[in-house]
């Protein structure tokens, strides 16, 4: 039914919630804190499976401590299936990823129309870096996820992509935990192109910069224990050299979800 597809978009839009609120590097190793607001858009949809508008915008805040990356993101979504009336969801992320990549702290609430219906809440950590690890979720019930080697938070998966991007590599495909369900680590693929001498969206917020080559990325999400070797979902990323996110668009099959870059505001480091 209906809750089933809004879940399935909110999936989408937390991984692409860990990837915009992540992307944020200078050279591969540099983070630039800063809030975003993204616009959110209903793209192509074919077939009826799919919702028939969608509106909404996305927010958040990238910090950079002085031991961890911090995210706060909030989604807020109206959301229309058919003739039936329109469900205002809003979903809040927060997640805490210390900077020697071993450990992971998530917590996210999902709201429709004013109701709780989604909560998660967990830490996940390596045993060393390249090493296995371990999920242990408390929200919406006690229970571990075990990670396998290799596995990569999102900081660790965006620097991995950017650095991938700027050596010249064009596929990154790694285990990823994210946190933004209860599926455990995802596999994805990740295709990585440039698009040379592209301006950027006569848009404020990416007018300082239209002097970055832009480079695009595609990812492929798929349940990492699940012996379906097709994608559960697909996000295409535009992004500068600088790492901030221009543009997501989520791809579900039956219809896309789009996000744009409409404010941009950097913020300080934290000093150490």
């Amino acid at each position: 039914g209906g809750d089933m597809r809004l879940s399935s978009i909110f999936a989408g839009l937390a991984a692409a919630v860990a990837w915009g609120g992540k992307a944020s590097y200078v050279s591969a190793t540099d983070l630039v804190p800063h809030r975003a607001i993204y616009s959110m858009t209903l793209g192509s949809v074919g077939g009826s499976r799919g919702p028939t508008s969608i509106r909404g915008v996305m927010s958040y805040e990238f910090q950079s401590r002085c031991d961890a990356w911090t995210v706060e993101t909030t989604i807020f979504l109206k959301i229309r299936f058919g003739g039936l009336k329109e469900v205002e969801s809003v979903r809040k992320i927060i997640t805490w990823e210390g900077k020697d990549g071993l450990t992971f702290r998530f917590r996210s609430s999902e709201t429709h129309g004013g109701e709780t219906v989604d909560e998660i809440k967990g830490v996940a950590a390596l045993d060393g870096i390249g090493q296995a690890g371990v999920v242990e979720y408390v929200k919406p019930k006690s229970f571990k996820v075990n990670l396998p080697k290799g596995t990569l938070f999102p900081t660790g998966h965006i620097k991995t992509i950017i650095s991938t991007s700027m050596s010249g590599g064009n596929f990154v495909g790694r285990h990823l935990f994210d946190g933004a369900s209860l599926d455990g680590p995802y596999m994805v693929s990740a295709f990585i192109k440039k698009r040379a001498n592209q301006k950027s969206p006569a848009n404020p917020a990416t007018r300082e910069r239209q002097d970055l080559a832009p480079w695009s990325a595609r990812l492929a999400y798929f349940q990492a224990h699940s012996p379906v070797q097709t994608p559960e979902f697909e996000m295409g990323v535009r992004y500068r050299e600088n790492g901030i996110v221009e543009e997501l668009i989520q791809d579900y099959g039956a219809y896309t979800l789009v996000a744009r870059l409409d404010q941009l505001e950097l913020i300080p480091h934290e000093n150490c």
